[in-house]
Parts: C-alpha cells; sequence; structure tokens
C-alpha cells in the first residue's frame, strides 16, 4: 500500500520496477492510512486521531510525557488515537522476519510500552490464532502460568518470531506494574468486546501482587 501511494504521488512517473526508499514510502503513505483510519471509524460515528511515535521516544522523559498527554487528552474529549510506529524516524531498516519470510513488525512492543505509560487496566493484544497451547494436551491456555510451556498454531501468517513478539510484549507490559492484565486474543469480530465483558477468549496474563511472571522460552509450535 505504501509504495503504491508513492507511485499514486509520483503519477507512475518512475515506473513499476523503480526501487524506493522504504521510509519515503512510509511518508508517501501517511495520508491515505489516515483516510482510511477516518473512514472506518466514521461508520460507527466515531473520531479518531493518529499519534506517530517509536520505542526511543520513551527513552527521553519529555517525550515519554508528551505521548501520555496527548494520548490521554484525547480520549478525554472522545476522540480515538490510533497509535502507530513512526517508519520515517525508526532505527530499524527493514521488517522482522523468520526462517520462511514472514514479516513481524514489532508493534507489539510499542502496544506495551504505550500500555505502561497509560496505566491502562487491560492490553489487548490481537492475533491471527486463537491464543496459546499446552504443548502435553495441545488444549488451548486460557490462563498463563509462570513458567509454563506453551506452544503456539504454526498456521500464523506472522510466524513463530511474531507471535513470540506479542507474547513478550504482554508479557512485559504486565510485569511492569503498571498494566494489570493482558490477554492475546484472536483478531475476530467481537473479540475485543468480548475481553471488555469478561468473556474467557484468547489467552490471560497477569502477575500477582510481589511477582512477576516468568516466560518459558523453550517453546515451540504445533
Amino acid at each position: 500500500m505504501l509504495s503504491g501511494s508513492m507511485q499514486a504521488h509520483l503519477k507512475g512517473r518512475l515506473g513499476t520496477a523503480a526501487a524506493l526508499n522504504p521510509k519515503a514510502c512510509a511518508a508517501a503513505g501517511q495520508s491515505g492510512m489516515q483516510s482510511l483510519y477516518e473512514v472506518l471509524f466514521s461508520q460507527y460515528h466515531l473520531a479518531c486521531s493518529q499519534i506517530l511515535t517509536s520505542d526511543t521516544d520513551f527513552r527521553v522523559p519529555q517525550i515519554r510525557a508528551n505521548v501520555k498527554e496527548t494520548i490521554l487528552a484525547l480520549l478525554k474529549v472522545g476522540i480515538i488515537p490510533v497509535v502507530n510506529e513512526n517508519d520515517v524516524v525508526s532505527q530499524r531498516q527493514v521488517p522482522l522476519t523468520d526462517a520462511d519470510e514472514r514479516i513481524a513488525w514489532d508493534n507489539d512492543s510499542l502496544a506495551s510500552l504505550v500500555a505502561q505509560e497509560v496505566g491502562v487496566d487491560c492490553m489487548i493484544v490481537l492475533t491471527d490464532t486463537v491464543g496459546l497451547y499446552d504443548p502435553s494436551t495441545k488444549a488451548l491456555v486460557h490462563e498463563y502460568a509462570s513458567k509454563q510451556p506453551w506452544m503456539f498454531a504454526p498456521s500464523s501468517r506472522v510466524g513463530p518470531l511474531g507471535q513470540q513478539d506479542k507474547v513478550l510484549a504482554c508479557v512485559t507490559a504486565v510485569n511492569s506494574g503498571l498494566v494489570q492484565a493482558a490477554v492475546l486474543a484472536p483478531a475476530a469480530p467481537g473479540s475485543i468486546v468480548d475481553v471488555v465483558d469478561g468473556k474467557t477468549i484468547g489467552t490471560l496474563f497477569s502477575a500477582s501482587p510481589g511477582s512477576l511472571l516468568e516466560l518459558d522460552v523453550g517453546s515451540s509450535k504445533l
């Protein structure tokens, strides 16, 4: 979509085979992306905004405070902030890929940082699987216990690397003490509402007071 946006801006003058700078493509695609957000949110009579940030912003106290202040100010007046990684200034040059060349952008760790900064009650991480599985029973793990072995389905288009990033984001968020719970849930209609309503869906992560949730790093896929 972003390279297509660059071509649209240039009206095809470079040709389809031209090598385009990924960060320039990201910049060219932002207006189209925001327009898409506005169209989709407007269908539900909601207003939205866009915040571009990166993990490096959270290392600078004043910038981190600005991000938090902006998010809370938008929510106060009923505008939903859509937070995305700022690919233009990001130090990462290419997306992370696994052995099967499946892409794993690191928006999950960014979501964890934002959730911690704002102090949300529950962080919901959507994925294309139903959650984590127990490696011995192959049953869905509804609540992850510290050091519990876990597996994930191989059908995910983001692959093992992407799924591990999502799990790590959940564990990091709850271990911060700033986020009460995190849920790894399927990206399906009604999933977010189900989580908010307290229904059993996906895999829940929560840390007990005074203890950290430890992740079993020896996990593998089904």
